[in-house]
């Protein structure tokens, strides 16, 4: 997508972009702010980081009465369901923002209007602007500058702000009770899938993830979530009562092309993105609901018709057929210079086992698409990385079991750090880190494992790929960081058309 907000004059030529960066990247990163997090949870379960938000929003002069937002939390699909959701809003002619995390390639990404990343200068113009607000008004209960996250969502608020827009979707960075996002008040909130994943954080078992994730649930207010297992489907339904929140399951995506006789086409690959566009469809259906003072899809009734299916108006058909969000299945084809064939990249962010199950059948499939189409066998292969606070153990058992219950073996399975050689590495990791990985993979792979190499950076691991002969897939999972960086580094190394 282009980079929105091209045409503003913006004051601040003597601090711009680059700056801007290096400034935010200078804030209190975000492990520090996790392991403080994690010190107060221990001692308070009911610790609550609003104050200090609100006390940044009002002397930014936010002011949420003028912001229409829909809220999205979630363990696996809340990032891809905020996409579908604002793309539907969009084909309504609504101008959108969309407050997401994390960024792939550059900190624009994170925040967008009508689809697209802030342009650099548009971003520059509004860092400084809150930047020097909030430097400038700092006081002895409050003497620092927010952290890296709380920074960004404040910044996201006040874009979306002066940029008037008529639809915002905003994704919860970490659980949602304490999150700082959660200061907003929507017009509807969304539950996607709830997993095992910042445990340290959100707690060890599903009932304390969903107690967390449920924390954005507010009065009165419409709250949708897709089937949970029963442990969050049961702590859910509770806080929302709790909450008095407006609370239901959204219908299968099935049922909504059963009344629109017809089957709704995806711009996101991959069959659990369907569940996440049910999601999607829900959450804008209850917010121009709201919008229009009517209820559910076709006007008038009772709250309960927000749950039931209806038939889609092409705007929504057209806001899913359209929505892109890269790094989540999303494929690139490239021709490297001096290959016989072309690689196809299978990038895939997933981070928690159930969203590598997800990531490994659609590779899976893409693999099976590639032979039926060219009547010949495709060479698959694997890119693994993950953070430090992740299992690599449970990350690749998930891949392995899926490569076993397909019947489908590796050539090769490749394993490097973060470090794209073009600029400082997001999480620094050594070497070590990567033998371990392999390790793990040659153990629970075993004969499906493929040749096991260990590369010191992405773009070594690409030109590796890039040199092998013949048609392949590969499978470059395990992390937003390392998905962000491999797409980079074929934008800016092997002139790959990537678009963000």
């Amino acid at each position: 997508a282009a980079a929105a907000g091209g045409g503003r004059a913006v004051g601040t030529a003597a601090r711009g972009y680059e700056e801007a960066v290096r400034t935010l990247y200078g804030l209190q990163s975000n492990a520090a702010v996790v392991a403080a997090w994690k010190q107060q949870r221990r001692s308070n379960l009911q610790v609550d980081l609003k104050p200090e938000m609100l006390h940044h929003c009002a002397l930014l002069g936010i002011d949420f009465g003028r912001l229409p937002l829909v809220h999205i939390t979630g363990t696996k699909g809340k990032g891809s369901t905020a996409a579908m959701t604002e793309s539907i809003l969009r084909s309504h002619g609504l101008r959108t923002g969309l407050f997401v995390s994390p960024h792939l390639i550059e900190p624009t990404e994170r925040i967008r209007l009508d689809g697209a990343p802030l342009t650099r200068e548009l971003f520059a113009h509004y860092f400084w602007l809150c930047y020097d607000t909030l430097m400038e008004a700092r006081t002895p209960e409050y003497p620092e500058l927010p952290s890296y996250f709380r920074f960004l969502t404040l910044l996201g608020f006040k874009v979306f702000q002066e940029e008037r827009i008529e639809a915002g979707v905003v994704e919860v960075g970490i659980g949602g009770r304490t999150d700082a996002t959660n200061v907003l008040w929507p017009r509807c909130c969304g539950v996607s899938s709830i997993g095992l994943d910042h445990e340290a954080v959100l707690g060890n078992t599903l009932q304390q993830i969903a107690y967390e994730k449920s924390g954005i649930f507010k009065r009165g207010v419409p709250a949708f979530s897709v089937p949970q297992a029963a442990e969050a489907a049961q702590k859910l339904a509770s806080r929302a009562a709790e909450q008095g929140a407006l609370y239901g399951v959204v219908p299968p995506l099935a049922e909504y092309e059963g009344a629109t006789g017809a089957r709704v086409e995806l711009g996101l690959a991959g069959e659990h993105q369907r569940e996440n566009a049910s999601l999607a469809v829900a959450l804008a259906n209850a917010f121009l609901a709201g919008k229009e003072g009517r209820e559910g899809g076709g006007g008038g009734g009772v709250a309960a018709k927000l749950w039931r299916p209806f038939a889609l108006p092409e705007e929504y058909l057209r806001g899913l057929r359209e929505v892109r969000w890269a790094g989540r299945s999303h494929r690139v084809d490239v021709r490297h210079a001096g290959g016989a064939a072309v690689v196809g990249h299978c990038c895939d962010g997933a981070h928690t086992e159930d969203s590598l199950r997800a990531g490994a059948r659609w590779f899976l499939a893409e693999a099976e698409r590639e032979r039926e189409k060219t009547g010949e066998e495709v060479e698959l292969s694997l890119v693994f990385n993950c953070s430090h606070n992740r299992s690599e153990e449970r990350l690749l058992c998930a891949v392995a079991e899926e490569l076993d219950a397909a019947g489908a073996s590796l050539a090769a399975a490749h394993f490097c750090s973060f470090e794209t050689t073009l600029h400082a590495a997001p999480e620094r990791q050594t070497a070590a880190v990567q033998e371990t990985n392999a390790a793990a993979w040659g153990r629970l792979a075993a004969a499906r494992a493929g040749a096991l190499c260990v590369h010191p950076n992405i773009p070594s691991a690409i030109d590796t790929v890039a040199a092998r002969q013949g048609r392949q897939l590969v499978l470059v999972t395990g992390s937003l960081y390392l998905v962000g960086g491999w797409l980079e580094c074929l934008r800016e190394l092997h002139g790959a058309d990537v678009r963000l």
